[in-house]
């Protein structure tokens, strides 16, 4: 009894001394994250993002000049000064509500935030990562988030795990 005890107080103090001498910071990225941590605004990696596609969140004092610029589906300018000169520097280009408008829901989607983000697409001359560090640049510009394509059930039946993500991922199933 008494050697199980010790045994366990010497693990109990290995283990301490173990994590008393790491120097690296536990919330720095690591090597292979290689998009997360330069741009505090840019959400994500490029990796297996949408070509020619990028979410952005306004703050909400430009809104009001966001929602006047954008009056259609498609539209090229946002109403925003900073935001239209990096629109205007990548020409053919259009900034769409993310979320679209419902009247029956519209005040939830408002306190939750849903009306300040925008998808903005642009043509395939310039790297996604490019794209959205001059976007994330522009003053009122909260969060520039990459695309990442969702497949959406319509049916409601299950998906293969294979079929979601495509490309050989694996799912990590504790199961198997």
């Amino acid at each position: 009894m008494m050697k199980l005890f010790a045994q366990r107080i010497l693990a109990v103090l290995f283990a301490a001394a173990c994590v008393g001498c790491a120097q690296d910071d536990v919330d720095e990225p690591t090597s292979g994250s290689e998009d997360i941590g330069r741009n505090p605004k840019i959400i994500y990696s490029s990796r297996g993002a949408s070509a020619g596609e990028l979410l952005v969140k306004f703050h909400p004092d430009v809104i009001g000049r966001l929602e006047q610029g954008v009056t259609r589906s498609g539209a090229t300018r946002s109403g925003v000064e900073a935001f239209d000169a990096v629109l205007g520097e990548m020409g053919g280009v259009t900034i769409e509500r993310l979320f679209t408008v419902d009247p029956r829901t519209e005040d939830r989607a408002r306190a939750a935030g849903l009306h300040l983000w925008y998808k903005v697409r642009f043509g395939n001359q310039e790297s996604l990562e490019q794209v959205a560090a001059r976007f994330a640049s522009v003053a009122e510009v909260s969060y520039v988030q990459y695309n990442i394509h969702v497949r959406r059930i319509e049916n409601r039946r299950p998906v293969p795990f294979d079929q979601v993500w495509g490309g050989g991922r694996t799912a990590d199933d504790p199961c198997r």
